[in-house]
């Protein structure tokens, strides 16, 4: 069987992975069983109140070491800086992944 070229990927949290859980389950499952490396990067805080939910679900099948927290900073940039080349990027907010949370006014717009 052919299982192609190898890919990281990475499946953001907040209403991408948590608005299909058994979706996502299934296709973090099937990627990894074909040999790609599949992250959690989300703009989540480090905070032990915004890592735990992660943890306990995406994280289970992904490992903790997959689970990046970026804290509103670009999604690209922060991995890059950990010298993760994501191939594959599955993101509800796609403006997260170049540009991070913009602000308003000193307000953070919501992702």
């Amino acid at each position: 069987m052919d299982l192609g070229t190898v890919m990281k990927l990475s499946v953001d949290f907040d209403d991408t992975y948590t608005k299909d859980p058994l979706l996502w389950d299934a296709f973090i499952k099937n990627a990894m069983s074909r040999g790609h490396t599949v992250y959690c990067i989300t703009a989540r805080s480090t905070e032990p109140y915004d890592t735990d939910e992660v943890y306990d679900s995406i994280g289970l099948l992904v490992g903790r070491d997959n689970c990046i927290f970026t804290a509103g900073v670009s999604k690209r940039r922060f991995a890059w800086e950990k010298k993760i080349k994501i191939d594959v990027w599955i993101d509800d907010s796609p403006e997260m992944i170049m540009d991070g949370r913009v602000t308003m006014d000193g307000l953070w717009i919501p992702y």
